[in-house]
Parts: structure tokens; sequence; C-alpha cells
């Protein structure tokens, strides 16, 4: 589903010029959300991480310029609407623009009627496109006996294009497998009571979702010969080599998981480790840049501030702690990283929309 069929459309300016982004927001604000990037590595960062309903590019932009900007979207086969609006007013960019993807081209200084209506046009374009072809269908991942904060930040970064499902590193967690609905199955043997038919069980369960082992095989029954018909990620297990082998094992008919820049994953890997007890100078520290610059990044590519992020991470961790445990909920609030059980509580309503104790009763 775009972001025009959920509401107001997500439109991306990739231009350096405050002054013409600001132009932007004063026309665009009131039918369109905006984001912005002063660069076309911000730019192509922005898009892979966002549902983007249209982009306005300039072509004289640092980084990378608009052509090979994109140049990019069309070697990889990125189906988004594009509005070139630029100082360069010749017919040799103008042409190679419009080759390239590019549905309008707009010279500065341009009238605001003539920006309004090449974005209602390129808009109105993508959403007859969108009717007469279904948008693919959001992958499933099931996360089997995964370390919780791995499944908790997995779960926060992948919510708007993926469904996670977590089952504990528990017999009886195998025993009640949700419905068969996973795409793909992660497996960490090095925290499952392993038995010759773990992996069959699996298999069983969802027949046509490949299956991605972590950590094997350190002990229990498995052998080589039992892996070998499925993908396995060696330790020490990273973030960033879990994604890239989920987009891999992904089929190509479903919807691509985003394409996370690698300081961004950097600071997610760190907030796996570290969300209950998170410092931003330790992770200034640790990623060896300031803390400004890294919230600034961020915020840049993810389109949230990292406190957001931390906060989802530790309410997607809380999630599995209640229906996994029996912990209170005073103890699993302080275990997360949050003040108090009235703190998770209203970061449960603000992320989940209900509370600790309903999710409790419910079970899921």
């Amino acid at each position: 589903m775009t972001a025009t069929a959920r509401g107001r459309p997500l439109v991306l300016a990739v231009e350096d010029d405050p002054g013409c982004r600001e132009a932007f927001h004063i026309l665009l604000d009131d039918s369109c959300t905006l984001l912005e990037a002063a660069d076309g590595f911000t730019g192509l960062a922005l898009l892979h991480s966002h549902k983007v309903d249209l982009v306005l590019l300039d072509l004289l932009i640092p980084g990378i310029d608009g052509v090979t900007f994109l140049q990019h979207l069309h070697d990889s086969a990125v189906d988004v609407p594009v509005v070139v609006v630029t100082a360069v007013d010749h017919a040799a960019p103008a042409v190679e623009s419009l080759r390239l993807g590019a549905v309008d081209y707009i010279t500065k200084p341009f009238h605001d009627e003539t920006l309004l209506a090449a974005v209602a046009h390129a808009l109105a374009g993508a959403r007859a496109a969108a009717e007469l072809s279904p948008p693919p269908q959001r992958p499933g991942i099931l996360l089997v006996g995964c370390p919780l904060g791995l499944s908790a930040t997995l779960s926060a970064s992948l919510t708007s294009h993926a469904r996670v499902e977590t089952v504990p590193a528990t017999l009886a967690g195998l025993s009640f497998l949700p419905a068969p609905s996973a795409d793909v199955i992660v497996l960490d043997v090095d925290h499952l009571p392993l038995g010759d038919d773990v992996i069959a069980q699996l298999n069983a369960h969802a027949p046509l979702a490949p299956l991605i082992v972590l950590n094997a095989p350190r002990r229990g029954t498995l052998t080589a010969d039992d892996l070998a018909a499925h993908t396995v990620v060696p330790a020490p297990v990273t973030l960033r080599a879990l994604l890239d082998t989920l987009q891999r094992e992904l089929r190509p008919t479903l919807s691509p998981l985003p394409a996370f820049g690698p300081r961004v994953t950097d600071v997610m890997e760190y907030v796996s480790r570290h969300y209950a007890r998170l410092s931003l100078r330790d992770l200034g520290g640790a990623l060896g840049t300031s803390p400004y610059y890294v919230s600034r990044l961020f915020h840049a590519e993810m389109g949230q501030t990292l406190k957001t992020y931390v906060n989802r991470v530790r309410v997607e961790a809380a999630r599995r702690l209640l229906v996994e445990t029996r912990g209170k909920i005073e103890s699993i609030a302080t275990d997360v990283g949050c003040h108090d059980a009235s703190h998770l509580s209203r970061l449960f309503v603000q992320y989940l929309g209900r509370r600790p104790g309903d999710l409790r009763r419910t079970g899921s």
C-alpha cells in the first residue's frame, strides 16, 4: 500500500538549497508530508527506508548528482515517480532525466502553480498504477529462540516493512508455533533445547519458508548434514549479516526490506545489546564519533529520533517478556530500561495503543 493510499502522500525533497526546501514546505505541507535530504546519498538512504510516493530532485546536489541518483533508481528498478526541479536549463540533462524515468522536468525559478500541477499529476499517476497492480505483500519473519535484544531490534526496525513474530527458546514454544504465515524462519540453535526433530518440525510448519540458522552447531544433535539445505549465518552473528541474509532469502514477489546504511546499522547493533542501559555518550564512543552526529545521522535516515527508536525497542522487548515470562510488570519495566511501570505503560499506549496488563491478559 502506498502512502498515498494510506492518507497524506510522503514526498522526498532531495535539494541542497534551504530556501528551495522551505518553498516546498510552504506549497506542500497542507497536503503532503515532506522528507528532506540535502545530498544524494542521504536521499537514497531515505528512499530505501521509507515508503516514498514522490521525489522532488535537484540535479546539482552534493554526494552524487541528480542524474546518477536517477540512474540508481533505474538500475535498481525502484518504482517511484520523480519530478526534477533544477536550475539546469539545457536539453541534454532534461532528455537524460526523462530517459531514466523522471515524470517531469521543471526549471528554477518555478511558478507555484507549475510545481503543484506537476506534483498532483505525478501522484495521480502513481495512484492509478497502484490500483492496476496490487502492492507486494509484507513478508512474514518468524524468529525462533533468538536473543531478546536481537528480536526486539528487528521488530522495531522492520515494523513498517514486515510482520515479525517470535517464539521462545522452549519446547513449549515450539509446540505452539503461530499460524503458518512465515515467509522466512530464523532459528538460533545456541539457545534451543535441540532435538533431532527441531528442523523437521519447522519445515512441516512452513514448508515453503527458507530457514536461516544462527550459531550452528555448538551443541545438541544437529550435524552439518542436517543444515546442508539451509542458510547458516556464521558466528558471531551481526545484525548487518542477518539483515542481508533475510533480504536474499525473501521471495522477489514480496515487499523488500529497507536497505539501512552502514552507520545506522551500527547504531541498531549497539542498541540491540545495550537498550536497557543506553547512554548516548557511550554509543558515540563505541562508533568513534560524536553523540550529536550519531543522533543527526540516525534521524536523517530513519525519519525518527534515536530516543523514539530506543523506546520502540524497549517496548518490543517488554512485549516479549510479558508474553513469555511471569515476571511482574514493574520488574520488566526496569529490565528493559524504563523508569517504572507507569513509564512502560505510557510507552505501550503511545506505540501499541494498549496497556501492558491488557497484552498479558490476552497473550498477544
